[in-house]
């Protein structure tokens, strides 16, 4: 019989519960959810007759339950994206592996899975990932007792290019240009989708936000303009930290929302209809329509972003163009905040970069230097003006100044 144990484990308020899993002799932890040992100890009886009436059938798990237990017990209780992310692999592992039991899902069958995303052109930083969320479903499959051990991950290594920006940002008359082929890819809306292409160049949302911004002040991630300055508020419940933020909003995209007469204020800032057919679609489905019609766009428009891999250009690059743009006349502190960035390297790594030309045109501006350096010829020394006879050879002319 498995023996759930109650004890306090640091500075956490509630107690904490493990076992000591029989085959693998590694410990499972739960928390008990209260600061309350009697409390604590019918909780971890609970537990124990969970895992004794699975452990007979739990290498018999159905993918099937697994995943029905695991979205409603487990993703329920996470953010939208949190949530969608976890779903995104859980379909990829349908995909690629089609399990019948959970406990298929050992080490060579994530190895393949892990092979089969790379085979497809899942880029290394998105296929670990992938590999996380899914040790976290696993984990969590063990601690109910649907699984008796989690498989061990795949080791993988992002490629040099991962590392490096992809894409790059848009000048102004490229945008422009996508702005004059909406009418080509959307036709019967285009009014809406160059509304929602400025509102990407002027905000720098990311995708996925920019499909949840609401004009509704009870929505988790809406405008707000009660305040001095127009803002961005996010509830907690709409991201991982959970804690609620109020964070600046550009003033051009400000402009752009005041353009939206008042009584339309309400509902989704941005409404899209990727498939026609399909008009109810929420969450990663439209992030992805949505994202294909916009590179559509940037293909009508022959915006290439990404030479390599002749990629056009996407609804992250506007939102890089979006940070390059003010990287340029804010602090990285500033831009950190306006571009949401949980770390501040991630601000510095891509954003704060400007070309070797533009730093030199700074420089040479600083000290009211308008010549350019590459007009400044070679002034010859008396031995070559000697060795070319004042206008023969490869210096004539340069000694006269001509």
């Amino acid at each position: 019989m498995v023996k759930v144990h109650v004890v306090r484990n640091g500075s956490k308020p509630n107690w904490q519960m493990y076992y000591v899993d029989p085959i693998s002799r590694r410990r499972v932890w739960r928390s008990s959810e209260t600061p309350r040992k009697s409390e604590a100890e019918r909780a971890a009886a609970r537990w124990e007759a969970e895992i004794e009436a699975g452990c007979g059938k739990r290498l018999n798990t159905t993918w099937e339950e697994f995943r029905d237990r695991v979205e409603k017990e487990k993703l329920a209780g996470l953010a939208e994206r949190s949530a969608g992310a976890y779903a995104t692999v859980l379909n990829a592992v349908e995909e690629k592996l089609n399990p019948a039991r959970l406990s298929s899902l050992n080490a060579s069958a994530v190895s393949k899975f892990a092979a089969a995303l790379r085979d497809g052109g899942i880029a290394e930083s998105t296929i670990k990932s992938y590999l996380t969320h899914l040790l976290a479903a696993l984990n969590w499959a063990v601690g109910v007792g649907l699984l008796r051990e989690a498989p061990k991950m795949p080791k993988t290594k992002p490629a040099k290019k991962d590392k490096l920006m992809r894409g790059r940002p848009l000048v102004a008359e490229e945008f422009e240009r996508m702005l004059a082929k909406v009418a080509k890819v959307r036709p019967h809306d285009v009014a809406a989708w160059q509304f929602y292409l400025k509102g990407l160049w002027w905000s720098g949302l990311r995708l996925s936000e920019s499909l949840e911004l609401s004009w509704d002040q009870d929505a988790p991630f809406c405008v707000d303009f009660s305040g001095h300055r127009p803002m961005f508020r996010i509830y907690a419940e709409s991201q991982k930290s959970r804690r609620d933020q109020l964070l600046p909003m550009a003033p051009e995209f400000a402009e752009l929302l005041g353009t939206v007469p008042v009584e339309q204020r309400h509902g989704r800032v941005f409404v899209l209809h990727p498939k026609r057919d399909k008009r109810g679609e929420r969450g990663i489905k439209l992030a992805n329509s949505v994202g294909r019609v916009v590179s559509q766009i940037g293909e009508a428009a022959g915006v290439i972003t990404d030479a390599v891999e002749g990629r056009h250009a996407t609804a992250h690059d506007l939102r890089r163009s979006f940070g390059t743009r003010w990287s340029r006349r804010v602090r990285p502190e500033v831009l950190q905040k306006m571009m949401r960035h949980r770390d501040i390297k991630t601000t510095l790594d891509y954003y704060v970069r400007q070309t070797t030309d533009e730093i030199a045109s700074e420089i040479w501006a600083s000290v009211n230097r308008n010549v350019n350096p590459c007009e400044i010829r070679h002034q010859p020394s008396a031995e070559e003006k000697a060795a070319t006879h004042y206008g023969e050879g490869p210096l004539a002319g340069v000694a006269d100044g001509n």
